[in-house]
């Protein structure tokens, strides 16, 4: 019989071979870290399988990588070379470790074998067309969230509930309400319905640097279903959109599917903002929206929200004292008051930077 030979060219180095593992093995998923902050080392759980069916024979040796890549789709870094083999009809779980970006944002990891071939994702059934096996994750800085899961608050039949208190601030629901739909329609017990036009908003302003959002959408009907995020500043007249984080001005969850949704956001503690997450296409089923997070990050010392800390921010707590107003950055020391030591704080903070 011919022998066919398959060859790859990768770093100078030639590979030839019948059949590379991205031939052989196929990745079941990626298991990351809930949380992958800038430049920190992070590791990945690959889980691989070899089915073969008919046979239970060892598969070969070799080697596979991770590829960490930007949102053009452009490698970045690589990770160590990870050592697999596998029993046929068989899985394993590999962990490889990398270091992430410097810029916080969207990335995607994308699995390798030494020649430079991708894998490819397990795909069952005939019908599918194979998938290279990648997975998009986002980087953050570091950071605080506000987490709002409904579970708090009682689930009920009301579609147009007010000021109802959550985890972290107060929310009314217009044409919507907080159920307990059961499996599949939520994380944990309760989230919200929602049908086309409905929308749910925070009713407190939050005045935070604000730079992302998330929420989980669970659409079991079979018509595609849209979802914006609004935000309105203080004193603002209307409300604006933000746009995903694929570029669009509102996210966008297929029939009998379910998405996290990420916004980016540019909001600022000088402008206390409210947001609302307003359905604004679908049918007439019941959808429901769950695990609403914004993303926050502080500059210890930045009272007035300028992005700097200097003699103005000293005069800022003053004034809080002075006052009595509510400022939650003038706690600089973070003691649950503002009072002198948080005047001392930031005067440390200006003399050490």
């Amino acid at each position: 019989k011919d022998l066919y030979i398959k060859m790859m060219v990768r770093n100078d180095t030639a590979y030839l071979s019948d059949r590379f593992l991205s031939d052989l093995y196929t990745v079941d998923s990626f298991v990351l870290p809930s949380k992958v902050l800038i430049n920190e080392p992070f590791t990945v759980d690959v889980d691989m399988s070899y089915r073969t069916w008919w046979s239970t024979e060892m598969g070969p040796v070799g080697n596979v990588y991770l590829s960490l890549l930007n949102d053009d789709k452009q490698e970045i870094s690589t990770s160590e070379l990870c050592q697999v083999q596998l029993p046929g009809n068989s899985s394993n779980t590999y962990q490889m470790q990398l270091t992430a970006p410097a810029e916080w944002g969207r990335y995607h990891l994308a699995l390798n074998d030494e020649s430079g071939s991708r894998m490819m994702m397990s795909m069952f059934g005939w019908s599918f067309e194979p998938q290279e096996a990648m997975t998009t994750f986002i980087v953050l800085p570091e950071c605080n969230q506000f987490v709002e899961d409904f579970e708090s608050m009682t689930a009920n039949s009301s579609t147009s509930d007010k000021n109802v208190q959550g985890n972290f601030t107060t929310w009314s629901f217009n044409k919507s309400g907080v159920r307990a739909p059961g499996e599949g329609k939520c994380n944990g017990t309760n989230s919200v319905m929602m049908k086309k036009p409905s929308s749910v908003n925070t009713t407190q302003p939050l005045s935070h640097n604000f730079f992302m959002a998330q929420a989980f959408f669970f659409n079991p009907t079979s018509t595609l279903a849209k979802y914006r995020l609004d935000y309105l500043l203080d004193g603002g007249a209307s409300w604006e959109s933000a746009i995903t984080i694929d570029g669009l001005d509102a996210a966008e969850v297929p029939g009998k599917s379910q998405l996290q949704a990420t916004w980016f956001l540019n909001l600022t503690d000088t402008q206390p903002t409210l947001f609302r997450i307003a359905m604004i296409a679908g049918g007439s089923g019941a959808t429901y929206v769950d695990d609403i997070v914004f993303y926050y990050t502080e500059i210890a010392g930045d009272v007035n929200g300028d992005g700097e800390v200097n003699i103005a921010d000293v005069n800022c707590v003053i004034n809080v004292i002075l006052t009595d107003a509510e400022n939650g950055a003038a706690d600089v020391n973070g003691d649950g008051e503002v009072n002198i030591a948080d005047v001392n704080a930031i005067i440390g903070i200006i003399l050490n930077t």
